[in-house]
């Protein structure tokens, strides 16, 4: 599954204006803001006037955090041609997502088709204990593998698999066989 979202909150605009807020949008998304004059019928010629328009992108070098709670909003200025409207922006993933782009779905397990735990902070799958290989959700099982150099082998153990590797000038399963 790979979904591509995160989550603009809330832009606030000050003075007699409303709060408003975007549940989700793609990775890449402009926002546009378009502001119109709102006469109400108050004044004559009631038409609504186009006053300006601002952009922004979200992934514009913007800091996506990994939940709400841990979120800080940021106010930027947004400039259109005639004026500027300051906003609060705020960025987070979206649940189960993780940083630093929201497009990685993570939910932690410990079964047939994974052993591992999300840490949505760092945005990395950590596998559990015993097992390896995060690209493949952990379902390669580590070895059990001690380093050796005398009659019973001459190896070293790789980090992460558990698997034996021949030191320099042997060979065979166990590693006994000179070269």
């Amino acid at each position: 599954m790979s979904i591509s979202y995160i989550t603009f909150l809330i832009i606030l605009i000050p003075e007699r204006c409303k709060s408003w807020g975007i549940l989700s949008l793609k990775l890449g998304s402009t926002v546009v803001v378009e502001v119109w004059d709102d006469d109400s019928g108050h004044i004559v010629g009631a038409s609504h006037d186009f006053i300006d328009k601002y952009t922004s992108t979200l992934d514009n070098g913007r800091i996506i955090y990994p939940d709400v709670k841990s979120s800080k909003e940021k106010t930027e200025k947004l400039c259109g041609k005639r004026s500027c409207m300051i906003v609060t922006i705020t960025l987070y993933c979206g649940p189960n997502f993780l940083v630093p782009d929201c497009r990685s779905y993570c939910v932690s397990r410990n079964d047939s088709l994974g052993h591992y735990r999300c840490n949505y902070v760092s945005g990395r799958k950590l596998c559990l204990e015993g097992w390896y290989d995060p690209h493949t959700n952990c379902v390669k099982k580590r070895k059990y593998c001690t380093p050796r150099n005398d009659s019973i082998g001459h190896y070293s153990c790789d980090a992460n698999s558990g698997e034996k590797m021949c030191l320099n000038g042997w060979t065979g399963e166990n590693c006994t066989q000179s070269e």
